[in-house]
């Protein structure tokens, strides 16, 4: 009796990191392979233009202000949380 209730124990301490494990692989994978994922699949269209911070992105910009005579909008940093009390 003790025996299976130590099994089940241990069965759900492994399952509970393995389900912990997967979240923090997939926050560092994602970014990286949704640039790689083909448009059927649902990844990004042929002429998406670059995202920030990737080497063709300033290029862009420079080019979209080319075009229409002003400067390019900066972009809105995103909303810090707060806490709560």
């Amino acid at each position: 009796m003790m025996l299976a209730a130590t099994a089940r124990i241990f069965v759900i301490v492994v399952m509970a990191l393995a389900t912990g494990g997967c979240s923090s692989i997939n926050t560092s994978l994602a970014s990286a392979l949704s640039d790689y994922t083909p448009e059927w699949a649902g990844g990004l269209p042929p002429g998406a233009p670059p995202r920030p911070g990737t080497p063709g992105y300033d290029e862009y910009v420079k080019k979209l202000e080319g075009k229409s005579g002003q400067p390019a909008p900066q972009l809105a940093q995103p909303a810090q949380p707060s806490a709560l009390y």
